[in-house]
Protein backbone atom coordinates (compact mmCIF):
# COMPACT_ATOMS: atom_id res chain seq x y z
CA UNK A 1 0.00 0.00 0.00
CA UNK A 2 1.17 3.89 -0.45
CA UNK A 3 -1.24 5.92 0.58
CA UNK A 4 0.84 7.69 2.61
CA UNK A 5 4.49 9.47 1.49
CA UNK A 6 6.14 7.65 4.12
CA UNK A 7 5.81 4.63 2.30
CA UNK A 8 8.28 5.38 -0.22
CA UNK A 9 6.64 4.22 -3.75
CA UNK A 10 9.57 6.80 -5.52
CA UNK A 11 11.86 4.62 -3.76
CA UNK A 12 10.65 1.50 -5.28
CA UNK A 13 10.04 2.85 -8.40
CA UNK A 14 14.16 3.70 -8.70
CA UNK A 15 14.87 0.17 -7.43
CA UNK A 16 12.83 -1.45 -10.06
CA UNK A 17 14.46 0.94 -12.84
CA UNK A 18 18.00 -0.39 -11.37
CA UNK A 19 16.95 -4.02 -10.93
CA UNK A 20 15.48 -3.79 -14.48
CA UNK A 21 18.94 -2.94 -15.93
CA UNK A 22 20.63 -5.63 -14.27
CA UNK A 23 17.65 -8.91 -14.27
CA UNK A 24 14.57 -7.57 -16.38
CA UNK A 25 12.43 -10.87 -15.10
CA UNK A 26 12.21 -9.31 -11.70
CA UNK A 27 8.49 -8.11 -11.11
CA UNK A 28 7.58 -5.54 -8.60
CA UNK A 29 3.87 -6.08 -7.55
CA UNK A 30 2.55 -3.03 -5.92
CA UNK A 31 -0.31 -3.23 -4.22
CA UNK A 32 -2.99 -0.89 -2.41
CA UNK A 33 -4.26 2.92 -3.12
CA UNK A 34 -1.51 4.99 -3.92
CA UNK A 35 -2.50 8.89 -3.57
CA UNK A 36 0.92 10.20 -4.20
CA UNK A 37 3.17 8.99 -6.55
CA UNK A 38 2.63 8.22 -10.32
CA UNK A 39 4.99 5.73 -11.84
CA UNK A 40 6.36 6.34 -14.97
CA UNK A 41 7.78 3.31 -15.01
CA UNK A 42 5.81 -0.01 -15.86
CA UNK A 43 8.17 -2.37 -17.92
CA UNK A 44 8.73 -4.37 -14.18
CA UNK A 45 6.28 -2.44 -12.01
CA UNK A 46 2.36 -3.56 -12.06
CA UNK A 47 0.57 -1.32 -9.62
CA UNK A 48 -2.70 -2.57 -8.55
CA UNK A 49 -5.34 -1.28 -6.34
CA UNK A 50 -6.33 -2.62 -3.19
CA UNK A 51 -7.33 -6.34 -3.08
CA UNK A 52 -10.08 -8.22 -1.59
CA UNK A 53 -7.52 -9.67 1.85
CA UNK A 54 -7.83 -12.86 0.68
CA UNK A 55 -6.43 -12.41 -3.23
CA UNK A 56 -3.93 -9.89 -1.90
CA UNK A 57 -2.43 -12.58 0.51
CA UNK A 58 -2.69 -15.22 -2.76
CA UNK A 59 -0.25 -12.92 -4.57
CA UNK A 60 1.79 -12.16 -1.53
CA UNK A 61 2.08 -16.15 -1.22
CA UNK A 62 3.79 -16.06 -4.82
CA UNK A 63 6.01 -13.37 -4.49
CA UNK A 64 9.79 -14.44 -3.38
CA UNK A 65 10.83 -11.52 -1.35
CA UNK A 66 9.18 -8.31 0.07
CA UNK A 67 10.21 -4.88 0.43
CA UNK A 68 8.92 -2.42 3.50
CA UNK A 69 10.52 0.72 2.60
CA UNK A 70 9.99 3.77 4.52
CA UNK A 71 11.30 7.42 4.73
CA UNK A 72 12.78 8.88 8.14
CA UNK A 73 10.32 10.65 10.12
CA UNK A 74 11.91 13.34 10.27
CA UNK A 75 10.12 14.35 6.78
CA UNK A 76 6.96 14.90 8.39
CA UNK A 77 5.25 17.09 11.07
CA UNK A 78 4.36 13.78 13.33
CA UNK A 79 5.68 10.91 15.12
CA UNK A 80 5.08 7.51 13.66
CA UNK A 81 7.02 4.30 15.44
CA UNK A 82 7.39 2.55 11.96
CA UNK A 83 5.54 -0.90 12.96
CA UNK A 84 3.65 -1.50 9.86
CA UNK A 85 1.17 -4.43 9.57
CA UNK A 86 2.39 -5.39 6.22
CA UNK A 87 5.85 -6.33 7.75
CA UNK A 88 4.63 -8.69 10.25
CA UNK A 89 2.51 -10.36 7.23
CA UNK A 90 5.35 -11.06 4.92
CA UNK A 91 7.01 -12.28 7.89
CA UNK A 92 4.00 -14.52 8.33
CA UNK A 93 4.13 -15.65 4.86
CA UNK A 94 7.65 -16.93 5.35
CA UNK A 95 8.84 -14.20 2.65
CA UNK A 96 12.06 -13.00 3.59
CA UNK A 97 11.53 -8.79 3.23
CA UNK A 98 14.11 -6.01 3.27
CA UNK A 99 13.06 -3.42 5.04
CA UNK A 100 14.13 0.35 6.30
CA UNK A 101 15.46 0.20 9.24
CA UNK A 102 13.30 3.40 11.06
CA UNK A 103 11.45 3.06 14.19
CA UNK A 104 10.61 -0.52 15.76
CA UNK A 105 11.57 -2.39 12.36
CA UNK A 106 14.97 -2.68 13.38
CA UNK A 107 13.89 -4.43 16.80
CA UNK A 108 11.60 -6.90 14.40
CA UNK A 109 14.06 -7.58 11.75
CA UNK A 110 17.84 -9.18 12.90
CA UNK A 111 19.57 -8.20 9.81
CA UNK A 112 20.84 -11.29 7.72
CA UNK A 113 18.46 -13.64 10.26
CA UNK A 114 14.76 -12.92 9.68
CA UNK A 115 15.33 -10.13 7.36
CA UNK A 116 16.96 -7.20 5.54
CA UNK A 117 17.83 -3.76 7.04
CA UNK A 118 18.61 -0.86 4.67
CA UNK A 119 19.16 2.61 4.97
CA UNK A 120 17.45 3.23 2.03
CA UNK A 121 19.95 3.47 -0.72
CA UNK A 122 18.59 2.42 -4.14
CA UNK A 123 22.08 0.28 -5.12
CA UNK A 124 22.45 -1.42 -1.82
CA UNK A 125 18.20 -2.81 -2.34
CA UNK A 126 18.80 -3.55 -5.50
CA UNK A 127 22.27 -5.93 -4.62
CA UNK A 128 19.85 -7.67 -2.02
CA UNK A 129 17.20 -8.71 -4.48
CA UNK A 130 19.87 -9.83 -6.91
CA UNK A 131 21.65 -11.74 -4.05
CA UNK A 132 18.58 -13.25 -2.98
CA UNK A 133 17.87 -14.05 -6.41
CA UNK A 134 21.04 -16.16 -6.97
CA UNK A 135 20.65 -17.92 -3.64
CA UNK A 136 17.15 -19.51 -2.97
CA UNK A 137 18.13 -21.71 -0.44
CA UNK A 138 18.91 -18.11 1.87
CA UNK A 139 15.81 -16.78 0.69
CA UNK A 140 14.16 -19.57 1.81
CA UNK A 141 15.71 -19.95 5.30
CA UNK A 142 15.19 -16.30 5.71
CA UNK A 143 12.00 -16.97 5.33
CA UNK A 144 10.97 -19.35 7.58
CA UNK A 145 13.27 -17.45 10.34
CA UNK A 146 10.99 -14.73 9.50
CA UNK A 147 7.74 -16.72 10.19
CA UNK A 148 9.19 -18.12 13.47
CA UNK A 149 9.79 -14.79 14.61
CA UNK A 150 6.08 -13.68 14.06
CA UNK A 151 4.98 -17.04 15.28
CA UNK A 152 7.17 -16.51 18.96
CA UNK A 153 6.50 -13.31 19.33
CA UNK A 154 4.05 -11.77 17.63
CA UNK A 155 1.05 -14.48 16.86
CA UNK A 156 -2.52 -13.75 18.19
CA UNK A 157 -1.57 -15.79 21.25
CA UNK A 158 1.04 -13.84 22.38
CA UNK A 159 -1.39 -10.81 22.03
CA UNK A 160 -3.71 -12.08 24.03
CA UNK A 161 -1.52 -13.13 26.90
CA UNK A 162 -0.11 -9.80 26.86
CA UNK A 163 -3.41 -8.57 27.23
CA UNK A 164 -4.54 -10.61 30.01
CA UNK A 165 -1.55 -9.80 31.62
CA UNK A 166 -2.03 -6.21 31.38
CA UNK A 167 -5.58 -6.75 32.69
CA UNK A 168 -4.95 -8.61 35.29
CA UNK A 169 -1.98 -6.53 36.82
CA UNK A 170 -4.79 -3.39 36.24
CA UNK A 171 -7.34 -5.34 38.25
CA UNK A 172 -9.53 -5.56 35.25
CA UNK A 173 -9.45 -9.78 35.00
CA UNK A 174 -9.52 -12.13 38.27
Amino acid sequence: GGGFRWQALDLIEKVAKKTFLEDSGILFLVIGDNKWHQFTFFKNIVSLDSLPHQDYLGLLNQADLCLALYYQQDNFNFTFDYSPLKLYEYMALSKPVIATDVGQIGRVIKNGENGFLTDNDPEKIVRQILFLKKHPYLRKKIGKNAEETISKNYSLKRAVLKYQKAFFSLGLLS
